[in-house]
């Protein structure tokens, strides 16, 4: 028996961990990864900003880059990223729900209906930036709660302003 809602919480982030992974690895590529691999993932830096893009998304596409190069062309290579986004994404949901409403079902059941929502879950195991720009933004908000906890802590808005800056590099909406 789970003795406590944030031990039942972290159980549900590794069965939707586990549930991105597997898709990630077998479902179809979709046409927006496809367009992201054939216009930004495979041209070379100097000719991919020759043009813009909206679909180009900075970080999310040097990461992509990266894990094609690391680990050869297939749709499981080119998700890396956004399962990692999705991840910490997860982890942002359970973090900022336990800090609004403690250790209570409560931020339980917000923390389930957050990780549940179907649109962020997709953003957790497809190709595209949406997840981790979340991420990033809910990394930088609990930095800036915490830093209305902490006034003195004014080193934390150096980092607020770099993830927020990483937040939009990953998807430029």
């Amino acid at each position: 028996m789970v003795s406590s809602p944030s031990k039942l919480a972290r159980w549900v982030i590794l069965l939707l961990i586990a549930v991105n992974i597997y898709r990630a690895a077998t479902q179809s590529i979709t046409s927006d990864e496809a367009f992201t691999f054939n216009r930004s993932v495979i041209t070379p830096i100097p000719l991919l900003w020759e043009s813009f893009d909206a679909n180009d998304h900075v970080l999310h596409t040097l990461l992509c880059k990266a894990t094609i190069g690391l680990f050869g062309v297939s749709e499981f290579a080119l998700r890396i990223p956004a399962l990692s986004g999705g991840v910490l994404l997860l982890v942002m949901f359970l973090r900022l729900a336990r800090r609004l409403f403690g250790e209570s079902w409560t931020m339980l059941v917000v923390f389930l209906l957050l990780a549940f929502n179907p649109f962020l879950l997709d953003y957790g195991s497809i190709a595209r930036g949406y997840g981790m720009a979340a991420a990033l933004l809910l990394v930088a908000i609990e930095q800036a709660m915490i830093l209305l906890d902490r006034p003195m802590e004014l080193w934390r808005l150096n980092g607020i302003g770099v993830l927020l800056a990483l937040a939009v590099a990953a998807n430029l909406t």
